[in-house]
């Protein structure tokens, strides 16, 4: 896979993030799009949970064509908010790209 995605960009994470949270129907879907996010939003505010962080994953490697490398013993407990976790898929795009 090509890693030609340099960032991910907080607008573009944030609307990524919209469609992973929107996609569980036990979630309230007009909420989400109603609801106004910002890098500071934090993850618990949005109801984001490690399964919607491997769906994320997922579809940043599809939609740029790039292998992000994450894996289960990934640790994300210091990602609290939108703008944490743009820079831990930022590092983890950085460390596929030095592999």
């Amino acid at each position: 896979m090509s890693t030609e995605v340099s960032c991910i960009t907080n607008d573009l994470l944030i609307a990524l993030l919209r469609d992973v949270v929107a996609e569980n129907r036990a979630r309230n879907r007009e909420a989400i799009l109603q609801d106004v996010w910002s890098p500071l939003t934090t993850l618990e505010e949005i109801g984001f949970d490690s399964l919607d962080l491997v769906e994320l994953v997922f579809m940043i490697e599809d939609r740029f064509s790039v292998d992000i490398g994450f894996n289960a013993n990934t640790n994300i407990n210091d990602v609290k908010t939108i703008d944490d976790l743009r820079r831990a898929i930022d590092n983890l795009l950085a460390d596929s790209r030095a592999a």
